[in-house]
């Protein structure tokens, strides 16, 4: 039985986490880069999706169950997904443009107008997932010893005026740390928004994570250390089968060709891996950024430091 004085001791090592996280500094950089949202809903049998997250040099599990929203006629158990991470990428951005404080609270105002414009999506899955983002449970585990639930990661609650239309959405102030801290990221996000293919989505805000831009370079490029399947893996999106790695694989070539088209990257370069009967399993790549996507922040990015941890 785990002793009351050492759970005390671990209450007071993570309030001195969550007080000093630019010294150890990475739990929001983990929000940030997606650890908590699930692209692909996992196999049934699979009850919480694990993800590995670092606070100085140890390292805390934190596990992610499906957590249940209340429809009209039906009862729905569902992870943070992609759209959860779409409109909680808006409210960042949207704050970022333009903060504010009400009662002690860091909040911004938006509209389901313009998540709906943006994203498609109809005002009823809006709510639902600013309802899952207040309210979404986040487990931990620590040295095999010590587990519970972390504070609010996302929002802080919203209040939705119906004679307005308008919604007030309240922040974490280490959430409103973050993003003023990182504005030369969070002022991309109107790329980001033009992005339907959801690894260009991923692909795009590594782009942005990892600051690439060196000045001594002319051709400002990317290489992930990890493979794509890897890469993915992080984000719920594992396929096993050689049919469902083509279909990913495929997925993969569109996304690319959106970077493109949207004028991120010039080109790419795809290095395959392949398995014992020689079909491709696996790739690295390496993306080339365009010159006035670059431009377009560099100035903000020289001088800073790596966000992207490896």
């Amino acid at each position: 039985m785990t002793d009351k004085k050492d759970i005390t001791l671990f209450h007071n090592y993570l309030l001195d986490f969550a007080n000093n996280l630019k010294q150890y500094g990475k739990l929001w950089y983990n929000v940030y880069n997606l650890k908590y949202f699930v692209y692909d809903r996992p196999d049934k049998e699979k009850p919480y999706i694990s993800r590995t997250i670092k606070i100085n040099d140890d390292k805390m599990t934190v596990n992610l169950v499906p957590q249940t929203i209340f429809n009209k006629k039906e009862v729905e158990a569902r992870y943070l997904g992609e759209t959860e991470d779409d409109i909680f990428s808006f409210i960042m951005y949207s704050y970022s443009r333009n903060p504010q404080r009400m009662n002690g609270k860091d909040c911004v105002m938006i509209t389901l107008k313009e998540i709906n414009a943006i994203f498609k999506y109809n005002f009823k899955k809006i709510k639902q997932s600013l309802d899952l983002l207040s309210n979404y449970k986040v487990y931990f585990e620590y040295n095999k010893t010590f587990n519970g639930v972390l504070p609010v990661q996302f929002i802080n609650g919203y209040v939705y005026d119906q004679k307005t239309k308008k919604t007030l959405v309240f922040l974490p102030p280490e959430i409103s740390e973050f993003i003023y801290d990182n504005k030369f990221i969070i002022m991309n996000y109107q790329q980001l928004f033009n992005l339907k293919n959801r690894i260009a989505k991923l692909l795009y805000k590594r782009i942005n994570i990892t600051n690439v831009m060196n000045f001594e370079n002319k051709v400002q490029y990317l290489r992930l250390p990890e493979t794509i399947c890897e890469f993915l893996k992080q984000y719920g999106i594992e396929y096993k089968t050689r049919y469902q790695k083509s279909r990913l694989f495929d997925e993969l070539y569109c996304a690319l060709q959106d970077l493109i088209g949207f004028r991120i990257i010039d080109d790419y370069k795809l290095e395959p891996i392949l398995g014992l009967n020689k079909s491709i399993k696996d790739y690295k790549i390496e993306m080339y950024l365009n010159k006035e996507f670059c431009l377009k922040f560099s100035a903000s990015q020289k001088g800073k430091q790596l966000l992207e941890q490896k």
